[in-house]
């Protein structure tokens, strides 16, 4: 398969080339960049056209979607580091109060997120706590005396 960069190399602003392949018939190249896997048409790799790449984010509401599940993975990804701190006993009543604070925070994001897709927050959270009973019940049935957390 002949390709204008090879694996390995940098391209900007892409990043590191880590493949090339075919999907439906067209060449695309998959790029690395940190933490990030993005995959790109071969052709505008190769002219060089930032501008040809596709979008995934084309309207204000994807945009709002993207932003706030970004942000809502943000604060319990701050909330985990709270609870290590309270697991280990260090100022459990300091750490507690930070995991209330990034709970209370991505509480504010799911609630966002639901505005945004258009549904009602607090039947959203109903419904959580109904499925919840739902699979405690079917928990149960499995394992009699067993305890639920």
């Amino acid at each position: 398969m002949d390709s204008a960069f090879h694996l390995g190399q940098v391209v900007k602003p892409w990043g590191r080339v880590g493949a090339v392949g075919f999907v439906s018939g067209e060449r695309y190249y998959w790029f690395l960049k940190g933490n990030v896997v993005s995959m790109m048409p071969a052709d505008v790799v190769e002219k060089g056209k930032t501008e040809m790449a596709p979008k995934v984010i084309k309207t204000g509401r994807q945009e709002q979607l993207v932003l706030h599940y970004m942000l809502l993975t943000r604060q319990l990804t701050k909330m985990s580091d709270a609870l290590l701190h309270v697991i280990r006993g260090e100022d459990e009543l300091g750490y507690r109060a930070f995991a209330q604070t990034e709970l209370s925070d991505a509480i504010r994001q799911c609630e966002k997120l639901s505005s945004v897709l258009g549904v009602d927050f607090q039947e959203t959270l109903q419904m959580g706590r109904d499925r919840d009973a739902e699979k405690e019940a079917e928990w149960r049935k499995m394992h009699p005396g067993g305890l639920w957390i």
